[in-house]
């Protein structure tokens, strides 16, 4: 099983920029054992201008990687992590070389699938 990851990034080899600033998404198709390969260069407006946000934009920018499960970035704001939320999408906040922040990725969703079929057997 495969998902997708949007890597907000400037070159494709490194997560490097803010959600809002982000002016090109690189999508990953990403496999449980970590191996990944780019699919697809999605530019997109970016929604921050300083200290305010363009609603308009910012819906613009999360309908670009919809069909993406996560987003990493270098930063986020609540509000835009909030409205990736109610989308199904999980934003991380994991800046560095692309390789070992979706091997940080992989290993926080396999903590997290651990936790959480321990908690659901706990409860039965």
């Amino acid at each position: 099983m495969s998902y997708r990851v949007a890597v907000s990034s400037t070159d494709g080899k490194v997560v490097n920029q803010h959600f809002g600033r982000t002016a090109k998404f690189w999508i990953l198709e990403v496999e449980n054992d970590g191996k990944y390969k780019c699919v697809d260069l999605r530019n997109v407006e970016h929604c921050c201008k300083g200290a305010d946000h363009n609603d308009a934009a910012l819906n613009s920018v999360i309908d670009g990687i919809e069909d993406c499960g996560y987003v990493l970035v270098s930063k986020i704001g609540d509000g835009a992590r909030q409205r990736l939320e109610a989308r199904n999408i999980e934003a991380y906040e994991l800046p560095g070389i692309i390789s070992e922040s979706v091997e940080d990725l992989v290993k926080h969703l396999e903590i997290k699938k651990l936790v959480d079929s321990f908690v659901f057997e706990s409860q039965e």
